[in-house]
């Protein structure tokens, strides 16, 4: 399992890829990395989530939605 890393600046703007992993732990430590760097930046509207893939080549860079955004699945 690929686990990958989203952030979005606004509810409006697309998913940007921002770190990608097998590793649970690494993830989640991206992800919290990730939302303080928004907030210090000023974007207090910032999103960021966690999505599971089967294959490394399945992984885009920019998406419009993210279906599976639960942390529990992280590890399966």
């Amino acid at each position: 399992m690929i686990h990958a890393v989203y952030q979005r600046l606004n509810k409006k703007a697309l998913w940007q890829l921002v770190s990608v992993s097998a590793s649970a732990e690494t993830v989640l430590r991206d992800k919290q990395q990730a939302m303080l760097k928004a907030k210090k930046a000023g974007q207090d509207d910032a999103e960021v989530a966690i999505t599971t893939y089967d294959e490394i080549w399945w992984v885009p860079e920019n998406t419009v939605e993210i279906k599976d955004r639960s942390e529990s699945q992280l590890y399966n």
